[in-house]
């Protein structure tokens, strides 16, 4: 899998690109959310971001239901979230990707009003089919 940024620390389009299998099995990880996650990517050139990025890092807080706050330091992509904001994601992206798809479908989460990602982080995320298999 690759993770990408726009190279704007303040509000960042944050792309997850890989096979439908990787995008699932992240799903998995984020369903059993129970402490932290460190997720490693691979590098990749790309036409559109300017920034490829090594990790995420998925932290627990003591509030199950608080939004995520991402922040990007360096290469890694941090997200703080409560257990259940990343169950809501890790099922989104397992029932997404599960139905039949193809290369560029996606979908993205925007801040705004009602989803899951806090009122102070500007960012929007996109989880993208860039192949059709883990090769």
């Amino acid at each position: 899998m690759w993770l990408m940024f726009d190279g704007d620390e303040n509000d960042p389009e944050i792309e997850c690109s890989g096979s439908p299998e990787e995008l699932q099995e992240l799903g998995r990880k984020l369903v059993g959310f129970t402490e932290q996650i460190a997720i490693s990517f691979d590098r990749k050139q790309s036409l559109f971001y300017k920034n490829s990025l090594k990790e995420a890092l998925f932290t627990h807080t003591p509030y199950e239901d608080a939004h995520f706050s991402v922040k990007i330091r360096g290469k890694t992509l941090e997200l703080t979230g409560g257990t259940n904001v990343c169950k809501i994601l890790g099922q989104s992206l397992i029932d997404f990707f599960s139905e039949n798809v193809t290369p560029d479908d996606h979908f993205q989460i925007d801040q705004f009003d009602g989803n899951i990602i806090s009122e102070d982080s500007k960012c929007t995320l996109i989880f993208c089919v860039s192949r059709m298999n883990n090769g």
